[in-house]
């Protein structure tokens, strides 16, 4: 590329090839910042059993502190 190439910019020909070659990065219309998070009902989906097991561990513990006061 030449000084002069450089100074003009790019040719609307190699900006339509780029649009094509990148085209499946607009496919869904948004920008990338935008794209939908994760979603919530996976987390949901590993803080349930955590929540079980946890509140099981205290049931054991009460229960056997309970057990040892009679």
């Amino acid at each position: 590329m030449t000084a002069r190439e450089f100074d003009e910019g790019p040719s609307p020909e190699d900006i339509d090839r780029l649009m094509r070659n990148n085209d499946h990065d607009f496919d869904d219309g948004l920008f990338p910042d935008e794209r939908a998070a994760p979603s919530t009902a996976t987390s949901l989906h590993w803080t349930k059993p955590r929540i079980a097991a946890i509140a099981l561990v205290l049931l054991i513990i009460f229960l056997a502190a309970l057990l040892s006061v009679f």
